[in-house]
């Protein structure tokens, strides 16, 4: 199996360590620059087994290829599909769908919002009207935002106090990995996710199956563990995961 690195992504923590792990591990992997530079290798690897890591847009570039797997950049991470997969058990149990142009507070003072499908659009979090109005504003009119338009689709719920929260790589229905990524007040850290959410998510991915291979955000609130969002295994930043494990995994599954 190939893997095909993007040689520097921002605001992914610890992404830099793949290389070292891939070198250790005697990964044979080739280094691009932008998505765009995908297309030089689209024939000579097509059906063949390939895994490409690193921004959004790579991951959105590989899945239009016929690499096996490639990427697992797709609609099973759109939040309409989670909720029908999770219903109660997803962090916002009663979503609103809208466009971003749409009025959506209707006397609200707070809400949570953020993309339905592709969670890279914009970070979901609490706004005021006020917050939301210049913030949503600035994301349509502003030309680098060129993945933004005023259809762009969004969800929105009352906000849930959170306690802390934790991300998990899933492969063929299996928990491989995990970590830590936020906690909220004057939570002390913790190097290891807890027994209690690594059995949280056990028991949910036996509810339904996002895919074959993707990252589930979940969250501690003050009812218990619920599920934040699902995001792309080939763009979801490591934190303090184990990204041997990871790779490995990968390769045992999609390898041929």
């Amino acid at each position: 199996m190939l893997f095909i690195f993007q040689t520097d992504v921002r605001n992914n923590p610890f992404y830099k360590n793949i290389f070292d792990v891939a070198d250790k591990m005697g990964i044979v992997y080739t280094t691009v620059d932008h998505s765009g530079d995908l297309v030089s290798f689209e024939e000579s690897l097509k059906k063949k087994p390939v895994f490409v890591y690193g921004s959004v847009g790579l991951a959105k570039r590989a899945s239009e290829m016929d690499w096996k797997p490639g990427s697992f950049y797709g609609e099973q991470h759109s939040y309409e599909k989670l909720y029908k997969g999770y219903g109660e058990q997803m962090l916002n149990p009663m979503p609103r769908f809208n466009k971003i142009s749409d009025d959506i507070f209707e006397g609200a003072s707070h809400l949570f919002i953020k993309p339905t499908r592709d969670a890279k659009v914009f970070t979901g979090k609490v706004f005021t009207e006020d917050e939301w109005i210049e913030f949503s504003q600035d994301l349509i009119k502003n030309p680098e935002h060129k993945w933004v338009d005023e259809n762009t689709q969004i969800v929105s719920s009352e906000s849930v106090d959170i306690i802390k929260e934790a991300r998990f790589w899933i492969i063929e229905g299996k928990v491989i990995s995990s970590s830590y990524y936020r906690f909220h007040g004057d939570l002390p850290f913790e190097d290891s996710v807890s027994e209690e959410a690594l059995q949280y998510v056990r028991n949910i991915t036996q509810q339904y199956q996002v895919g074959e291979a993707y990252v589930l955000d979940v969250a501690l609130t003050w009812d218990g563990w619920r599920v934040v969002e699902a995001n792309c295994i080939n763009c979801a930043g490591f934190y303090n995961a184990e990204i041997g494990k990871i790779f490995e995994a990968i390769i045992a599954a999609f390898d041929f």
